[in-house]
């Protein structure tokens, strides 16, 4: 949730390893991309919006099989955190995510298991060592959308899902809240 994530983005340091993985946390969070979709993210895709958002191409998706591409949305302060990581690591082109050596040398395209134990060591950092998995952000960010009352059909359109299964599963215990009988022993105030 993004709890979580704000915890762990403080506890990174300024170093380039974790400039790169403060913005993988973030773009993970604001895109609610699975780890393999991460690893393919390129800088060429990336759009500057006036409003210091910006747009990223996702050219391959699991839900995506004709890979037409799909746009995702991220926030300024996203943006300013990848911003950061590309102008430290001196990436103009080519994937988005790579990995950093000890000599803090840029190395080649992070792979979905790479993003996994990235993910991995942020938590542990944080002291957060239950249940992170590459789709955590994918899972808390749905659970933040549906407890702010955001509306099925714009969850759905975040995650690219095209059933409204996934999200509901994802957010089983807040959706429970909301159900029928929760609303009606509220209104017999019970």
């Amino acid at each position: 949730t993004w709890e979580h994530i704000e915890f762990i983005v403080a506890t990174l340091s300024d170093g380039l390893r974790d400039q790169r993985d403060r913005a993988l946390i973030l773009v993970a969070y604001d895109t609610l991309l699975r780890r393999s979709e991460l690893a393919n993210l390129r800088v060429d895709d990336l759009a500057m919006q006036a409003d210091e958002s910006a747009t990223i191409l996702v050219r391959h998706s699991k839900t995506d099989p004709s890979q037409e591409g799909t746009m995702k949305w991220l926030a300024p302060t996203t943006v300013t955190h990848v911003t950061t990581w590309l102008t430290q690591s001196n990436i103009r082109t080519g994937p988005l995510f790579r990995r950093v050596h000890k000599s803090s040398a840029i190395g080649e395209a992070l792979s979905a298991e790479g993003i996994h134990r990235a993910l991995q060591r942020m938590a542990q950092l944080a002291g957060l060592l239950e249940g992170i998995s590459g789709h955590s952000c994918r899972v808390g960010a749905t659970q933040d959308m549906v407890a702010a009352g955001v509306d099925l059909s714009a969850v759905m359109h975040a995650g690219s899902w095209k059933s409204p299964r996934m999200p509901a599963r994802y957010a089983e215990r807040l959706l429970a809240a909301r159900s029928g009988m929760a609303q009606l022993a509220k209104k017999q105030g019970r």
